[in-house]
């Protein structure tokens, strides 16, 4: 994590993630007290959607990938300069889309920009000279696993390229720039969704958990989450539009399961490794938990193919297991193990706040995912309140979590007192 460009991009990465549960649990604290205008702001899809999608996952993938990328094809990445520009330029762009409408349209041009850039980094990265070694697995399944992990993030960087382009056109919402990409607006999210982010997470995961936990995968399992995952976003995006308005919405409910049936398929890999392992850690407890947020998740989105008019109010419950159960809860895992949160005091301080940070989470999501019931089963005040709590707790995971987090990134070491 020396890079500059490396620290930068976690850093803001856990900016944006307090930024965003604080923007929500304000929106809460504004919706339950009456004040609209507020609620309404913060509950649009720049601070809701675009924000941890773009701001959270998107610079942490842009953070890790240009640590990992350089490290599993033991070589060294290229030009630093240019990856502290392309991290500041992804970071740029974020913040215009949160000023507004107006500022939508060259917030996302530059997020556009920024993964150009973040892909002629990695095609140079992987054009420089090979290091003379580079680190091998204990066992020959990890170089397997290496090997179908390839296509899947390849894929993930070709379909973050088309979500930024499609988001860019469908900007601002005021007045797009092409209309017509304004009417797929959730296809392109989808692409960048399940597409980038979820086939980076399946193809980071293929990597870092075996050897997280030193056990063997299952290589057909495998196999056939690569078989169905890598074509399912496209599929799924491109029958969207059939949903709930023409009589072709069985496409878009039969390639849901599909891409659902991968989504299960991983889950059910990482939760297969996590409990045969020996040497679990608290960090893998996140992992294992994302498998199970992931589960929740894919069974929301094949009920909106299956039954729309019925599930469609679903649909934020649905963003946020994805965005912070599924897709943040992989990032929790990442982090807690790769930057120990304040390593500099100890392995049993380290694993103690890792539990509390796992505790934190799962009990604030929870209470996020049932005031939406409650709201959606008439007890408004109810969801209200449990949605006020659940962010509150999440907050304080955030903050703890990012704390410890920058405490290791920046190496800090507690001095002895003067005796």
């Amino acid at each position: 994590m020396r890079a500059p460009s490396i620290r930068l991009a976690i850093m803001a990465s856990l900016t944006f993630l307090i930024l965003w549960i604080g923007s929500a649990l304000v929106g809460a604290v504004a919706a339950l007290a009456g004040a609209v205008d507020v609620a309404d702001v913060l509950d649009s899809d720049a601070w809701t959607i675009l924000l941890p999608a773009l701001g959270f996952i998107g610079l942490m993938i842009f953070g890790m990938a240009q640590q990992f990328v350089p490290l599993y094809s033991g070589r060294n990445l290229w030009s630093p300069r240019t990856a502290l520009v392309q991290v500041a330029w992804g970071i740029s762009g974020v913040v215009l889309v949160l000023l507004g409408p107006s500022f939508e349209p060259y917030g996302l041009a530059l997020w556009l920009a920024s993964v150009v850039l973040f892909f002629a980094i990695l095609i140079m990265t992987l054009r420089t000279e090979p290091m003379p070694t580079r680190p091998q697995g204990r066992r020959p399944e990890f170089a397997i696993m290496d090997r179908y992990g390839i296509p899947m993030t390849s894929a993930a960087i070709l379909y973050l390229a088309a979500a930024s382009v499609g988001l860019l056109l469908a900007s601002p919402t005021d007045g797009p720039l092409v209309p017509w990409a304004s009417l797929h607006w959730f296809s392109f999210l989808h692409l960048y969704t399940l597409g980038f982010i979820a086939l980076m997470v399946f193809g980071v995961g293929f990597h870092l958990l075996p050897r997280f936990l030193d056990v063997a995968p299952r290589l057909g399992v495998a196999r056939a989450i690569v078989v169905l995952a890598l074509p399912g976003p496209l599929l799924v995006a491109l029958t969207m539009p059939f949903l709930g308005t023409s009589d072709l919405w069985f496409l878009f409910a039969f390639f849901a399961i599909l891409e659902a049936a991968a989504a299960v398929l991983f889950a059910a890999l990482v939760l297969d490794v996590w409990r045969r392992s020996e040497h679990r850690r608290p960090a893998s407890t996140f992992n294992a938990a994302a498998g199970l947020w992931l589960i929740l998740g894919v069974a929301l989105a094949a009920l909106f193919g299956l039954d729309a008019q019925d599930t469609l109010a679903w649909v934020p419950v649905h963003g946020w297991v994805n965005l912070l159960g599924f897709a943040g809860f992989e990032i929790f895992g990442v982090t807690h193990e790769v930057l120990p949160p304040f390593t500099s005091k100890g392995l049993a301080v380290s694993r103690r706040v890792t539990r509390v940070d796992f505790v934190l989470a799962v009990l604030g999501l929870a209470l996020v995912v049932a005031s939406y019931a409650a709201s959606l089963g008439g007890f408004p005040f109810d969801g209200g309140v449990l949605a006020v709590l659940g962010f509150a707790v999440l907050l304080a995971m955030a903050l703890l979590y990012a704390y410890g987090t920058v405490w290791s990134l920046l190496g800090v070491v507690r001095r002895p007192r003067p005796q």
